[in-house]
């Protein structure tokens, strides 16, 4: 049994899985919290997923996203990704037996071998033999063998082990590369059909797909036809202020690249150039969905009454100030029209009137970029959530 099935047997059965330091133990094994396990991150196209960032999202699966996330800032712990979620849920209590994110060959093939957990018995070369082949077996069957039964010989250290790993190959056939990991999930297959059922802008093709919600709602029609007509895209709204962690001087790399930079810091990039609006291009993580840009601006005077239509997302200071020049002159009227978002450093003090406002704080980590994401990921989570309810016509764009 390897480190990711121990982890899901030990769960489905509500086994108690209790933490020593800088690792866990389950079923009387102790291991690394760092270690790696089989699961890739993204459905598929990031990193293999730390035995920690499953552990700890498995004690939460409770919790809605946005408070576990607040969490695993709190803690200091890699998060899981939004798109993720579902399938981990479902594969760590049991619903479902396998997922295509799960790749035990090629990870044996990336840690060549390398010892992945010490028992608390016995000693740490016996613990990588078990591990090494108990990932090696699952991997065989994840990838659909051809029925030939597959044997990790016994070795007397690592270096024995590497030795034999290196000169085994996954069973990998023409025939076996079209069978699905998962009889059960045609997710893939139902994301390559809508792909190919996109037209150029991107849209799903009514022709292809009965036609019916474009003729239930006329008025949603004129609204979107309206939007498309004048180039419109989703507007967000940041501060203008030189001192907000948020403003045209970092905000095209937080929602492109999802990374934190200082504003000071961007300003002195090389070809840096003071503007008023950018558009910024949104990649989605799941299969088949194109890319989605938005607007964003500091420069509210300039906007005009269609284009206010537009606004989606509006990031505070605090200050009641701020919003003196908005089409809305009344705080709540702001938050009815558009999302509000408060970006602050994890334990920053928060200004007096984000208690009493609709604001959604996102916390990021003042020195962890890599968590930016997961930050994001929420802030992404949460805008799809108010324009499907407030301004669908930009959702469907």
């Amino acid at each position: 049994m390897d480190i990711l099935e121990a982890l899901r047997t030990a769960i489905k059965a509500g086994n108690a899985i209790e933490e020593d330091g800088d690792a866990v133990i389950i079923e009387g094994k102790r291991w690394n919290k760092s270690e790696k396990t089989p699961y890739h991150s993204v459905r598929g196209k990031g990193d293999f997923l730390s035995l920690e960032a499953l552990w700890f999202f498995g004690l939460h699966l409770e919790k809605s996203h946005i408070d576990y996330t607040k969490l695993c800032t709190a803690k200091g712990v890699d998060k899981i990704n939004y798109v993720d979620r579902e399938d981990i849920i479902n594969y760590l209590t049991g619903k479902i037996d396998d997922v295509s994110s799960i790749d035990r060959a090629g990870f044996l093939q990336k840690i060549g071998g390398s010892s992945i957990a010490t028992q608390k018995k016995g000693s740490a070369t016996e613990g990588a033999l078990d591990n090494a082949a108990a990932t090696m077996a699952g991997g065989a069957a994840g990838i659909g063998s051809v029925g030939e039964e597959r044997r990790i010989m016994d070795a007397q250290d690592d270096d024995e082990l590497k030795k034999v790993l290196k000169k085994e190959r996954p069973t990998r056939t023409r025939i076996s590369m079209f069978l699905s990991r998962n009889e059960k999930n045609f997710q893939e297959m139902l994301d390559l059909f809508q792909s190919s059922s996109r037209d150029k802008q991107g849209r799903m093709d009514p022709r292809r797909h009965g036609g019916a919600s474009e003729v239930a709602n006329p008025k949603m029609n004129a609204k979107k036809a309206k939007i498309a007509g004048s180039g419109g895209r989703p507007i967000i709204i940041v501060p203008t202020g030189m001192s907000s962690l948020l403003n045209m001087a970092n905000a095209a790399k937080l929602f492109e690249q999802e990374t934190y930079e200082d504003p000071s810091k961007a300003r002195q990039t090389p070809g840096y150039r003071s503007q008023d609006r950018v558009i910024v291009s949104r990649v989605d993580g799941r299969r088949g969905v194109p890319p989605k840009e938005y607007e964003v601006t500091d420069n509210v005077a300039r906007l005009s009454a269609s284009e206010w239509d537009r606004v989606v997302a509006v990031f505070v200071q605090g200050p009641a100030w701020q919003f003196k020049d908005y089409k809305w002159k009344d705080v709540s009227e702001v938050f009815e029209h558009a999302r509000a978002f408060y970006l602050c450093f994890v334990g920053q003090k928060k200004h007096a009137n984000i208690a009493n406002w609709n604001v959604v704080s996102l916390e990021i980590n003042e020195h962890r970029r890599h968590m930016d994401k997961a930050a994001m990921g929420d802030f992404w989570e949460e805008l799809d959530r108010f324009v499907a309810a407030k301004k669908p016509e930009l959702a469907m764009l």
